[in-house]
Formats: structure tokens, sequence, C-alpha cells
């Protein structure tokens, strides 16, 4: 991940902690707003969700509201725990796809994965870039050949631009970096 992710989120220490902001997604699902009823994907690295545990990171995120976990650094290989607590916690679990990714690799992901397929539109680290890559549509033509799944695109979507361009060839747009560097920005 790249500079907008790096560092403790206001300081936490601690499973627990990291996940004080449980409340920003309550906040929007109990809203008014039109966006309370937009899903909710928690990305986390792993070890935060493990220091908390499987079970009580589990509870604590579908009780928040969320939809879905990304663990970015969880490999299907090793997830077979986290996919069965989070599933009996109705959270969908979803994994990443690269443009370093085989077709067969591709297809073990979308057999794990559940709610939508995430691909990583270029390798690199996070944040802002001027352009998509121009073997994004092929990499998508490669995910949709082994997946029924909707496939949402992220990395380094920072335009507007990016974005009206992915709604032409993906079901979603991802704008972490985007995002989190808006929440950082002082009112």
């Amino acid at each position: 991940m790249g500079p907008q992710f790096s560092g403790r989120p206001n300081g936490a220490k601690s499973g627990s902690e990291a996940f004080r902001h449980f409340g920003l997604s309550r906040d929007l699902r109990n809203s008014k707003s039109s966006a309370a009823n937009v899903p909710i994907v928690l990305f986390s690295y792993y070890n935060p969700i493990l220091q908390m545990g499987l079970e009580k990171f589990a509870a604590a995120a579908s009780q928040a509201g969320a939809d879905g976990v990304l663990a970015t650094d969880l490999t299907p290989e090793e997830a077979a725990d986290y996919r069965q607590i989070l599933h009996a916690n109705n959270l969908d679990t979803i994994f990443l796809g690269a443009p370093t990714s085989t077709d067969e690799r591709l297809k073990q992901i979308a057999e794990v994965s559940s709610g939508f397929l995430y691909l990583i539109s270029r390798t690199g680290v996070t944040g802002a870039k001027d352009s998509l890559p121009d073997d994004l549509p092929a990499l998508l033509r490669r995910a949709r050949a082994v997946t029924q799944l909707p496939i949402a695109v992220g990395f380094r979507n920072s335009q507007p631009g990016h974005v009206s361009v992915l709604g032409g060839l993906a079901d979603a747009a991802v704008i972490g970096s985007s995002l989190v560097s808006e929440l950082r920005t002082p009112p």
C-alpha cells in the first residue's frame, strides 16, 4: 500500500484500536443519506484483524454495517478460517487479482471471493496516477472469463475520468487513496 495508507490510523497500536473507526460505517448505515445503502468494504492488513481476534472482528464489522472485508495481504491458501468466520457473520470475503496473476490464479482467487473480485489495475504501490494502464482491458477480459462475480478495479484511480472510463469496463471503481486523502484533510 502507498503513503495514503501507511502509518497507524490516528495512532492506533492494537487490533482493537485500529478498528475503533467501525463507528464511521455504523454512522453511514444509520444516516438518512442516499449513501446509506452503498456497499461498505473494510480494507485492512491481516495482522490487526488477528490481533483483535477473527470472531470479534467479524462480529464488530457486521454490527457496524459492513458488507465485506478485504485483508490485502491474505492469500486464499491461508484464508480458510477467515472465510468461514466472515461468512458466518454475513460478510463477503474479497481477494485481490493482479496484472501478474495467471489465468489459473485468477480463477482460484475468484473461487474463494464473494461479493466481487477486486482487480489491481497495475503493479506498484497505491496512489494517484494520470492515466489507466493500457493493458487493463485485457486483464478485465481474463477475469471475466473465470468468474460471474462483479469486478471492481482499484489502485491509483485518482481522476474523475478514470472512474468514467472504468464505468464502461468494470462493475465498480475503487477510489481508496482518494477517499483516505479526503478523510485526512481537515474540514
